[in-house]
């Protein structure tokens, strides 16, 4: 198979890095952001008990930090957005993280906890490090730590304690961006390592074609053989003729040879729409989607006549040709793919049993082709 087909393979089969990210942690970012905005609004009564007072910039400011965060709650229900949800999180969480700064700077006896503020968020920015992009992450914490300086100066009123806790909370946040970078790299690698390990069990080693278990899958995440596509599919089990005879006679090596070409013969011939795998040995599974019924046994028999003029070279230079036996079914409604993946595994022992070299179908698509 081409490098382009088997990529295209690949990447239509595995989530994108975003998706496989936001699959894990989204249901995590969801839990935290429950738990932000009940922190956010529960503690509100609270502070309106202890400083009565200031009920209205209180209640103002907590509902104006919560606010965001369940606004972006609603947005990661929505999977047409899942490529912006990082981008969204960042913004809407400096958002939120300025409201909650300002509250605690608006009540005297909580400016002294304004060195906590930023933990809150940089704890969920941690959890979901793998999502973001490290150029959004300089210019948040960017944002959020001018945000907080000018807080800092301007708000307290005690410089010694801003200049004893500050710098230390400064040290926290790059030593943070660091982690993140590290956690997102790390991320990067496990999802290529998912991803490759997710290719190879779903392809043959030996041809890149599909494996059984892959072609199954492929079926499945198509929607095939369920009723709801009426496009004319068609199933040919394939068996290449005395390949036990071309191991014995000129050993593995060659024999694999054979099967690598043999697959890529397969797929060199068959559509984007259409699917081979490695089924066994030297069995393959073609599933045809090449437009219509008459064209799925059009390009069966290409695929007979094209083996026709393979060979292989001895060590004597002379040329055996390798031939196949084809098993051919139109898929219909009636029927499930168990049942038509068996007709074309008989028809497929018929080619054989009358001598190979072959396609076997129903009657009524020309009975037999030698």
């Amino acid at each position: 198979m081409t490098n382009a087909r088997v990529e295209g393979r690949r990447s239509q089969q595995f989530p994108s890095y975003l998706k496989y990210q936001c699959d894990r942690l989204l249901p995590v970012a969801k839990m935290l952001l429950v738990f932000s905005v009940i922190y956010l609004l529960g503690f509100g009564l609270i502070d309106v008990l202890k400083y009565p007072e200031q009920f209205q910039p209180i209640v103002g400011l907590r509902l104006m930090a919560a606010v965001p965060l369940m606004y972006l709650i609603s947005l990661m229900n929505r999977p047409q957005l899942l490529p912006q949800i990082p981008m969204f999180m960042l913004i809407l969480g400096l958002v939120s993280f300025g409201f909650f700064l300002f509250l605690n700077l608006t009540i005297p006896g909580k400016r002294n906890i304004v060195v906590l503020v930023p933990v809150f968020y940089i704890l969920v920015i941690l959890a979901m490090a793998p999502l973001f992009k490290i150029q959004q992450l300089i210019l948040a914490f960017l944002g959020g730590t001018l945000v907080y300086y000018w807080a800092g100066f301007f708000y307290i009123q005690d410089n010694d304690y801003v200049r004893q806790v500050f710098p230390h909370m400064t040290a926290i946040v790059i030593f943070t961006l660091i982690t993140v970078a590290k956690i997102k790299q790390s991320a990067e690698e496990n999802y290529q390592l998912a991803k490759d390990l997710h290719w190879r069990s779903q392809h043959d080693e030996l041809t890149k074609v599909l494996n059984r278990h892959g072609i199954f899958d492929w079926i499945e995440s198509n929607k095939l053989f369920t009723g709801q596509s009426y496009e004319p599919i068609s199933l040919a089990m394939l068996d290449l003729d005395h390949f036990k005879q071309i191991n014995d006679e000129y050993g593995h090596d060659v024999g694999d040879e054979v099967i690598q070409n043999s697959a890529e013969l397969l797929t060199e011939t068959v559509g984007p729409n259409s699917a081979v795998a490695r089924f066994g040995g030297e069995e393959f599974l073609l599933v045809l989607q090449e437009g219509s019924d008459a064209q799925n046994l059009a390009c069966t028999e290409r695929i007979l006549q094209r083996f026709r003029h393979l060979s292989i070279v001895t060590d004597q230079d002379q040329f055996k040709p390798i031939t196949v036996s084809i098993g051919f079914v139109n898929h219909r409604s009636t029927q499930t793919f168990a049942q038509s993946l068996k007709r074309a595994d008989d028809f497929l022992y018929q080619a054989k049993q009358q001598g190979r070299d072959q396609l076997v179908t129903d009657p009524g698509n020309l009975t037999q082709h030698g």
